[in-house]
């Protein structure tokens, strides 16, 4: 069942008055909607001015609302999506083993550094018993 509407004469003479309400004193042109969908009901506006009302299925509807996609672009976005998974799980595997082989070689480092801070201390420990014994030779022969 169609329902053809034509525009109310008021309507159009209205539209210059919203003009002269602009702060901006531009011009906008303002135009009713080309279609509108509303519930059950589809309103769909001609050229001429005549708006056309009609009644929708419940499955015109359904197939509006949800576009549907062809299978295989589905598919292809599913494998696409996946491959780009598993490209980051390899990625990930890697980075895990860099940051292992970091780790490792950070305590081989800090256990080198241990051992010299070790030799370094022993060898202060020499150094100043060194200087005491000769410090007291010196002192002995003066005496």
């Amino acid at each position: 069942m169609y329902l053809s509407l034509r525009t109310p004469a008021h309507f159009h003479s209205d539209l210059p008055s919203l003009h002269k309400l602009s702060t901006a004193q531009t011009v906008v042109d303002i135009k009713p909607p080309i279609e509108v969908i509303i519930e059950c009901m589809h309103i769909l506006r001609q050229m001429d001015g005549k708006m056309i009302v009609r009644k929708t299925n419940d499955n015109d509807d359904k197939k509006q609302i949800t576009p549907s996609l062809p299978q295989s672009n589905s598919n292809d976005d599913i494998n696409e999506k996946l491959q780009q998974l598993e490209i980051f799980r390899l990625e990930n595997e890697r980075l895990h083993s860099e940051l292992n082989t970091h780790k490792t070689e950070i305590r081989v480092l800090r256990s080198e550094r241990d051992s010299l801070m070790s030799t370094i201390s022993k060898l202060d420990i020499e150094l100043t018993e060194a200087e005491y014994q000769r410090f007291a030779q010196q002192q002995s022969r003066k005496k």
